[in-house]
């Protein structure tokens, strides 16, 4: 009887063993289930820093764009405005000149 009970603790001991052990394994793959978002929470967090600088990068290409592009109109306008002047100053010439051929012209035939 008492071999029967010494049998009988043996085998709830191996079977405690086996739980226990059972339940570390488990334990151990949560654990690397863990570190495995850990990791991967990582590196979606460079992946976010990443993006946060490529997007700063942008909006500095586009205020820049934006102040090339005030500055372009500016100089467009001033082009224009020198263009109209330009072509003031060559009509008067033009006409200075058809006086000045005119009053030659009627020196020469008086």
């Amino acid at each position: 009887m008492q071999e029967d009970q010494d049998t009988i603790e043996q085998t709830e001991l191996q079977y405690h063993i086996l739980l226990t052990e059972e339940r570390n394994r488990q334990i151990e793959q949560v654990a690397e289930g863990i570190r495995e978002v850990n990791s991967i929470f990582k590196d979606l967090g460079e992946l976010v820093n990443q993006q946060g600088e490529q997007l700063d990068t942008v909006e500095e290409n586009v205020l820049q764009m934006s102040g090339n592009a005030h500055e372009a109109s500016r100089e467009l306008n001033k082009a224009h405005e020198y263009q109209k002047r330009k072509s003031k100053w060559s009509c008067i010439l033009l006409v200075a000149l058809c006086v000045f051929v005119l009053v030659m012209v009627l020196m020469v035939v008086s």
